[in-house]
């Protein structure tokens, strides 16, 4: 890195964001995982069974919503979550997806320097789309914005078979001409 600043710029249970610089100057933000996070994660997991195992035995009307099956499937998407490398693939799968299609940016990812616990990409300046005031500000037409957004999960889920599963205000930013950044792509369906 030419630059990289210590103070994070957005935290999350898994890992936190950095703001950086490449030599050759192209800004890029660093996904660092947080230490020791998996074995944390898999002591909650180990809980999370037995306590499902302990409520099915004793609320038997609970079986019938297969908790222990959905416990186990939280696993499944959490324990993906933390190698970075599958939100890589996940992140430019997006991108093929979307490519040429106007309304949509998904940031470009540094495969050379990002590993299972890293992950570098693209850095994308944006406007969360709950801030209509800055919307307005720059020329961003709000119902543009709510309507292509809309549009673009249902091509997600009814078209390419493979969505965005945590499209919340901090994984969405907006962009001049009325464009659509996604950005986190660990939690896929």
């Amino acid at each position: 890195f030419e630059d990289f600043k210590e103070t994070h710029m957005a935290s999350a249970s898994i890992g936190q964001t950095y703001l950086g610089t490449l030599k050759g100057g192209r800004k890029v933000v660093v996904k660092i995982q947080r230490p020791n996070i998996e074995e944390k994660i898999k002591l909650d997991l180990m809980l999370l069974q037995f306590l499902a195992k302990r409520a099915v035995r004793r609320y038997q009307e609970l079986a019938a919503l297969d908790v222990e099956r959905i416990v186990i499937e939280f696993q499944d998407i959490i324990l993906d979550e933390l190698n970075y490398l599958h939100e890589a693939s996940n992140q430019m799968r997006f991108k093929q997806m979307f490519e040429g299609d106007a309304r949509v940016k998904v940031p470009d990812v540094y495969h050379e320097y990002s590993t299972e616990k890293m992950l570098v990409m693209e850095y994308i300046d944006g406007i969360p789309p709950d801030r209509l005031d800055l919307m307005y500000a720059n020329n961003i037409d709000p119902k543009v914005i709510a309507f292509n957004g809309a549009d673009l999960l249902l091509t997600m889920i009814l078209k390419h078979g493979f969505f965005h599963a945590d499209p919340h205000a901090g994984n969405i930013f907006v962009l001049p001409n009325n464009i659509i950044c996604f950005i986190d792509f660990g939690m896929v369906g």
